[in-house]
Parts: structure tokens; sequence; C-alpha cells
């Protein structure tokens, strides 16, 4: 539908008038014409009649069109079409911290949803609601979001809402913010991503004293792209606030020594690089193993005694293996376009549903987990290259050092990369009917009408010249 922003056009419509009067009064020179006598000519009448009759009627429309094209130019024309969703009211679910920006860069479809009657809320814990405009108008009331995992959130969301009912998530895209398992959800999610900033950050992550007892400092560069660390000596003023504590790594593989060998040789390439205190010890039987550890690798399927805890655990996973033809897929994996082949893992009716997924595929499929609230790590897969490419992957230290040294924090506000539109999507369920509410959006016109009145004016400049050709020929 067609719509005018503004009244200009009922005067401008006047225009219209002019070159139907300047046709009017448009009256061709006489003609001069040589006679014999004019004895034979009748006198004319008394009453002259003027005529006034239209001609050129294309060079007048023509015209008329060029006003019309001007005025409504003037008067702001827009294409309004409606987007049909059904007659369920639904909800509209905006963060916190970027309300402002995600309102300029949605105005018009945030507008459309609000006179549809949709409810905003904060999308944050409990989602708690407000109104639109009024936040808008006085942004300085509005709190800081917790920076919780938007996967976390929309599980919570799907226990609070309707199945089915319509709702409109702004976000940005930061990879941050994507921590835990994807949900499954049964409302009509339209998830608008706001990728429009490729700022940076630079932190600094770490500082620690080496063997050699100096200091080494790991600064952060973040890009969308992805995370570059620079490792840099440190100063001596600096010693009080730098970690002296050593690493102690503890590792039983029971029969699978392979995998032990290994995983020693990534943990020395750490040690070398980063030249952290690093102490390593492998045990032959699980009695040797200390209770408490700062790091245990447990790369056996046996069951892994109660009473040995440890800053970090990792664990195989115990169950039958099953034979797959699929990539591991990682943030950190810079070789191989991204991938890392995966031949064996344990069958997946054996992983835990609530788990944080750590390394998976694109199919969704968990390779590496972490408990809730612990820090116990599952292994699905071995390191053992007839399990996987893992070990002979370049990147096999990388991945160990993040899951080694990883900040305290899950959610990182400073980090700036990127996740793929196409994947941030959750599963739907079965359950998910579309019912969706009515919303109009505008589209402006300018530049057609602009291309429509030139290309009007010239071909009535063409036909005006042709015109007094034939006219004086």
């Amino acid at each position: 539908m067609l719509q005018l922003l503004n009244p200009i056009w009922l005067f401008g419509m006047i225009g219209i008038a002019v070159p139907v009067i300047i046709h009017l009064w448009n009256r061709r020179q006489g003609r001069t014409l040589k006679v014999g006598s004019i004895l034979l000519l009748e006198e004319s009448a008394k009453q002259s009649a003027r005529s006034f009759k239209i001609s050129e009627w294309l060079l007048l429309i023509l015209r008329c069109l060029l006003i019309i094209l001007l005025v409504l130019l003037l008067a702001g024309l827009f294409l309004k079409h409606t987007s049909s969703t059904g007659k369920q009211k639904g909800w509209i679910l905006a963060e916190r911290n970027n309300l402002t920006a995600t309102y300029e860069h949605n105005k018009s479809l945030l507008d459309s949803l609000d006179k549809a009657g949709l409810e905003f809320h904060y999308f944050d814990e409990n989602f708690p609601g407000a109104k639109l405009l009024d936040v808008i108008k006085d942004t300085s009331k509005i709190e800081t979001n917790n920076l919780l995992p938007y996967w976390f959130l929309l599980s919570s969301l799907q226990e609070q809402i309707q199945p089915g009912t319509p709702v409109f998530l702004f976000t940005s895209n930061k990879l941050n913010r994507f921590a835990g398992n994807r949900p499954a959800i049964d409302f009509d999610l339209h998830w608008k991503v706001d990728n429009s900033t490729a700022d940076s950050a630079v932190w600094m992550a770490e500082m620690y004293k080496t063997n050699a007892d100096s200091l080494i400092k790991l600064t952060v560069h973040s890009t969308p792209a992805g995370n570059f660390v620079k490792q840099s000596a440190s100063f001596q003023t600096e010693q009080n606030t730098a970690d002296s504590s050593a690493s102690n790594i503890h590792i039983y593989a029971g029969k699978n020594k392979s995998d032990a060998v290994y995983l020693l040789a990534a943990i020395q390439a750490i040690q070398q690089f980063t030249k952290r205190r690093i102490g390593i010890t492998e045990y032959n039987s699980p009695a040797e193993v200390p209770i408490k550890n700062d790091v245990l690798f447990w790369l056996s399927p046996e069951m892994l005694p109660a009473h040995i805890s440890a800053k970090k655990i990792f664990k195989y996973e115990a169950g039958n293996a099953a034979s797959v033809n699929s990539w591991l897929v990682e943030k950190n994996i810079t070789s191989s376009a991204g991938k890392i082949k995966i031949r064996q893992v344990i069958h997946p009716g054996l992983r835990k549903q609530n788990d944080i997924n750590i390394w998976n595929d694109g199919y969704g499929n968990t390779f590496l987990s972490k408990d809730i609230g612990k820090p116990v790590y599952h292994f699905y897969t071995h390191l053992n290259p007839l399990w996987s490419d893992l070990t002979w992957s370049n990147d096999f230290p990388v991945l160990i050092m993040d899951l080694l040294f990883e900040e305290k924090n899950d959610v990182n506000p400073n980090d700036r990369r990127a996740i793929d539109i196409a994947q941030l999507q959750p599963a739907f369920t079965a359950k998910n009917k579309t019912k969706t509410v009515s919303i109009q959006q505008s589209t402006d016109l300018p530049k057609l009408l602009w291309l429509l009145a030139f290309l009007i004016l010239v071909i009535e400049r063409i036909l005006s010249m042709r015109n007094k050709r034939s006219r004086y020929a």
C-alpha cells in the first residue's frame, strides 16, 4: 500500500493545472495564403469564437506526470507492506546493554511490533517487562545485563512461554554469549542479529613466573574473526601481582599408554612455549594417583575412584565405541580448514544431556563436555590416532592449552569474537506451530521515483523538439 508522510501533495497537485492552461492558450501562428481574388470569400461572423482545444495530448500527460512525481518526492513517498504472522501476540526481547543501538538499527520493525501489541521484555534473567518507548526515552535507568549465555536464557524462556508464541529477539552475535548446550524450543523465534560493529579489544589475560624466575605477560587481542594472544616479558616491579604457583599435571592411562604419550608431548610443547612452571607425573595404577590433584587426566575407561579429587579432571567416558564419519569443530582450530577427522566415539546414547559442550561437530554431536558447576570434563572420543586425527593436528597443543589455562569467567565481556549467523539458531521441536502477528514495515522509494522522473523528462524533451521541427517545416 502507498502512503504519503505529509499533506504537501494536496497543494502540489494544483500544479497539474499549469501544463493544461499552457496547452489551452497555446495558439498556433497564422500562415499567409496568397489568393487571386477576395470576391469569392464570405464575410466572417461578427461574433468571433475562440477555440480552446487541447493539442499534443502525449506531451500534456508527460508534463503532468513530471509534476506529480515532484510532488510525491517532496511529500516523502514510501511503500508500506504487511508481513502477516497470524493473530497471536508475542514478545520482544532485547539486551539492556545495547538497547539504544538496537532500537536505532531496527526502529521501523520495533515500532511496528510495539504497535501490534507485542510485549517488551529484557533478554535477561527472569525476563522483566517494560514499556519499550518509555525505556528508549530515558535510558539512564537501564541497568546492565548479567551477560548470561544465550542458550541458558532461551532454555529458561522455553519454560515461561506458550508453544507457538512469536518471539522477536534482538542480540549481538558475540561468541562469548553462546556457552552451554544448544536448546530445543517450541515457540516461534525470529532472531535478529546486530553484526554491524567490527570493534576490537585488548586486555591482559595473565601474568606468571617462569622456571627461570622471570615474568611473562599474556595480552589478548580480540576481533570478530578471532583472538590473538601476545606473549611478552614483564617488569620486576609487577612481581607481586604475578602468579608464582606451579601447575602439577597428573596422568593415568591404564591400558591406553599410547594416548598418554601424545598428551605428554603436547603438554611438554605447551611448557616450552609458555615457559610456565608445570610439573608432569604419569602413574601406572590408580592406587598411585594422589588424593588431591591440580589437574588430572584419567585416560582410562576404568571408574574414577570417589576419593580422588582435582581442580580439573579430564576423563574418558566408558562405553562401547561407535564408528562415525565426522569432524571436530572448535573455535581455536586454524589448520585443515577448521576440521579434524573423528573416526570413533563412545556411543551417543551415553552422553549427558545437561553438560556444557566444549568440543563438538557441525551436527551438534559432543566430543568433550563439562559438568555444570563442576570442573569435570568428559571425553567421548580417545586421543589414539585410531579414534581421531586430533593428536596429528598442529592445533592439538593449542586445544589442550586452552583447556588447562582457560579464563576463570566463562563469559568475558572483552571478547569480540563473533559466531556465524547460520550457527546460532536453536533446535525447533515438532510442537512449534507458527502463530504470528501482522507486522507493517515501510520501504522508501526516492531512487525509483527520481529515475522515473528523469526518463519522463527525456521523453518529453524529445517529443517537444520533434513537434517544433514538424510545425515550422
